[in-house]
């Protein structure tokens, strides 16, 4: 979809540019001018036309069932392994501060002078 929506932005960009630089073109009659007219068109459509391919995006995502994702068989084996009313809880860590204190007290090397 990522090309296709590409497409569908230089498209209505295009079509504003050349809609808006033959328009300028018949009234002004001067090509700088016709063809800032046409820039400042093709930005305006390209901006409607993204806007209108999120809107139309949207609906057909809305408007499409719902499917659940593929699952291969391997994926599908081990999650019939595994018990539903299993839950894996977190092991509880003993903390032990006495230790900790006398080894940071205690220095690493015995310094003689």
């Amino acid at each position: 979809m990522k090309n296709d929506a590409r497409f569908f932005f230089c498209f209505t960009g295009f079509v504003g540019f050349l809609l808006f630089f033959l328009i300028a073109s018949l009234v002004h009659k001067n090509f700088v001018m016709s063809l800032v007219h046409g820039a400042l068109g093709c930005l305006t459509f390209a901006i409607y036309g993204r806007f209108l391919l999120g809107i139309l995006l949207k609906a057909s995502l809305i408007s499409s069932p719902t499917n659940s994702p593929p699952t291969s068989p391997t994926t599908r084996s081990v999650e019939n392994t595994i018990p539903k009313n299993r839950q894996t809880l977190p092991k509880t860590i003993a903390r032990k501060g006495e230790k900790l204190s006398s080894e940071v007290a205690k220095p690493m090397v015995d310094e003689k002078v």
